[in-house]
C-alpha cells in the first residue's frame, strides 16, 4: 500500500505510456511487408533487333526542341513512314506542322471511346560530356547511347513497333487507338499536343485514358530501396518567372552604393530561402497509402502513426530533394545571366526561375506569393505560365488496374505505386478531353540511367526496349475491352 501511495501516479503513467506503445507498434505491423521479385527482360530477339535498328536511326535525326528548322522533323517522319509500311497504310496517319504525327487505328466499335498513347520525337541539346556522338545512335554492349534514347524516341519507337507488330499478327482492336508523336514537349508543348488537344475538342473527340510517358520502373527506388513501378495519375502545374535587375552601366572601378547584381542576389536568396509547406493531395494520400508496406522502418512506423506523427513524417520527407518535389510546390532557379566585361559594371542582370506548382494551389496563387517575396527590389518579374497542375486522375479506376497489371506482367511481382510527376509532360494537354490521364515509362532503369536522361551518355538497354514494344503491344489488347 506504502509503494502504491508513493509511486502510484508514476506506475500508471508507466502503464499508459506502454499501453500507448504497443498501440503505436501494432498500428506498423498492420503494414506487413510483402515480397517482390523483379522479372528480367527476356523479349523477344527479334523484337530487340528491329527495334534497336529504328531507334539507333531515329537518334541520328537532329529533331532539337529548341530548333527554328523543321528539316530534321521532316527527314525522320519520312523514314517512319518507310520503316512502317503496315501502320502508314493501315492507319490515318497526319502530319501536324511538319513535326509531328497523329496515327489513328479506327476501332471496329465505335461506341466505344478510344484510347490515346503519346510520346515525343523532340530532344534537349546534347551538351558535353559524351563519350559517344551523341547523335549517332551508336549500339554497344546491349545498349543505345544518344540524345532521346530514353526521353523520348525510345518509347516513341516502342510505341511504334508494337502496332507494326499487332498489324502482322492481323489484331484489330475493338475501339480506336491513336498514337500521338509530339514535337515540343521539351518547351511545353504548346504547339505540338496543344494544337492536337484542341483538334480533338474540336471533333467532339474524348478519351477513354491517356498513357504518356512518366516514371520507369526503378531497379532501386529511393522510396523503397527495391523495385517498384510509379505510375503518375497527376502533373504539377509549371511557371517561368524571369526575374531582371537594372542598373546604370559604369567602370567597375566606380561601383555605386547598390548595384543590379545585389538586388538580383537578394531576389534569388529570398526564392530559395522561402519555401511552401507541405501538404497531402489525393494523389499523395493514394501514394503513401499504397507505398506504405515498402517502406523502411522508421517512415512505416510514422507512417503507421501518421494521426500523431505527421508533422515528424513530412519534415523526414522533405529532407530528400526527390521526395520533397511530391509534397509541395517548389521554385528553383536555372539560369543567371549577364554583364559584358569584368571590368564594366552590368546595366541589366536577370535570373530564370522553374516554379512547380502542387495541387492545392494555382498559377496566380504562386505569382501573388512571389510578387509579395519580392517587394521593395529593384527587380522587374516576367511570368510565363506555362501550365496549370493537372487534374488528379483516378488510381482506382479498371484502366489504372488493367496498367498494373500489365506492368506487373512484364516486370514481375513489384508495387505498382499512383505517383504525382513532378515534371510536364504532353499528357497533361488532353486532360479535357479525357476521363483518365496516366504516365509511365515501360523500361526498368537504374539510378544512373535514370539521371543520365538530358545528361551526357543517354542510353537504353536494348532488352528494355524490347520489352517496352511488348508492354505496349499487351496494354494495347488489354485495352480494348
Amino acid at each position: 500500500m506504502e509503494f502504491l501511495q508513493k509511486y502510484g501516479l508514476m506506475v500508471i503513467i508507466g502503464l499508459i505510456v506502454l499501453i500507448f506503445a504497443v498501440f503505436m507498434i501494432l498500428r506498423v505491423r498492420r503494414l506487413r511487408r510483402r515480397t517482390t521479385s523483379l522479372k528480367a527482360a527476356a523479349p523477344d530477339p527479334a523484337i530487340v533487333e528491329r527495334a534497336a535498328e529504328t531507334l539507333s536511326q531515329l537518334i541520328s535525326f537532329r529533331t532539337l526542341s529548341v530548333s527554328e528548322e523543321d528539316s530534321e522533323f521532316v527527314r525522320q517522319n519520312l523514314y517512319i513512314r518507310e520503316r512502317f509500311p503496315l501502320l502508314c497504310s493501315r492507319l490515318s496517319v497526319s502530319a501536324v506542322d511538319g513535326r509531328g504525327l497523329l496515327c489513328r487505328w479506327k476501332g471496329a466499335d465505335e461506341s466505344l471511346r478510344p484510347v490515346l498513347f503519346c510520346a515525343h520525337t523532340d530532344v534537349v541539346p546534347a551538351g558535353t560530356g559524351w563519350s559517344h556522338e551523341p547523335f549517332a545512335g551508336i549500339r554497344e554492349k546491349g545498349y543505345i547511347y544518344g540524345r532521346g534514347a530514353v526521353d523520348c524516341k525510345g518509347p516513341a519507337v516502342a510505341l511504334l513497333e508494337a502496332v507494326e507488330h499487332l498489324l502482322e499478327s492481323g489484331f484489330s482492336p475493338r475501339r480506336d487507338v491513336y498514337i500521338e508523336l509530339g514535337y515540343d514537349e521539351e518547351t511545353g508543348a504548346k504547339l505540338g499536343a496543344g494544337r492536337m488537344a484542341k483538334y480533338f475538342r474540336e471533333n467532339g473527340i474524348e478519351f477513354e485514358m491517356v498513357l504518356d510517358e512518366g516514371d520507369p520502373v526503378m531497379e532501386t527506388s529511393p522510396w523503397t530501396a527495391q523495385p517498384a513501378a510509379f505510375v503518375d495519375v497527376a502533373e504539377k502545374g509549371v511557371v517561368t518567372m524571369r526575374i531582371t535587375a537594372y542598373a546604370q552601366p559604369g567602370h567597375a572601378s566606380r561601383p555605386s552604393a547598390r548595384s543590379c547584381a545585389a538586388e538580383l542576389a537578394e531576389a534569388v536568396a529570398r526564392i530559395e530561402a522561402a519555401k511552401f509547406r507541405p501538404r497531402l493531395t489525393r494523389t499523395t494520400r493514394a501514394f503513401f497509402r499504397e507505398l506504405a508496406p515498402y517502406m523502411n522502418s522508421v517512415d512505416k512506423f510514422l507512417y503507421a502513426n501518421f494521426w500523431l506523427l505527421k508533422p515528424v513524417f513530412l519534415r523526414r520527407i522533405c529532407r530528400d530533394p526527390y521526395k520533397n518535389a511530391i509534397l509541395r510546390s517548389t521554385a528553383a532557379v536555372t539560369m543567371l545571366y549577364g554583364g559584358k566585361a569584368p571590368n564594366v559594371l552590368p546595366e541589366k542582370l536577370e535570373a530564370i526561375v522553374s516554379i512547380r506548382v502542387l495541387q492545392g494551389q494555382n498559377t496566380d496563387d504562386i505569382i501573388t506569393f512571389y510578387r509579395t517575396l519580392l517587394s521593395g527590389l529593384e527587380v522587374e518579374l516576367t511570368i510565363d505560365k506555362d501550365s496549370e497542375p493537372s487534374a488528379e486522375s483516378d488510381a482506382d479506376s479498371h484502366y489504372f488496374r488493367t496498367v498494373s497489371r500489365t506492368v506487373r506482367e512484364h516486370f514481375g511481382n513489384i508495387p505498382v505505386i499512383p505517383s504525382m510527376l513532378a515534371s510536364a509532360t504532353d499528357g497533361r494537354k488532353f486532360e479535357t478531353v479525357a476521363q483518365q490521364v496516366y504516365s509511365f515509362l515501360p523500361l526498368c532503369l537504374s539510378a544512373e540511367e535514370i539521371a543520365a536522361a538530358h545528361g551526357p551518355e543517354e542510353r537504353i538497354p536494348e532488352a528494355e526496349l524490347g520489352r517496352a514494344v511488348e508492354f505496349y503491344r499487351d496494354i494495347i489488347v488489354a485495352l480494348q475491352s
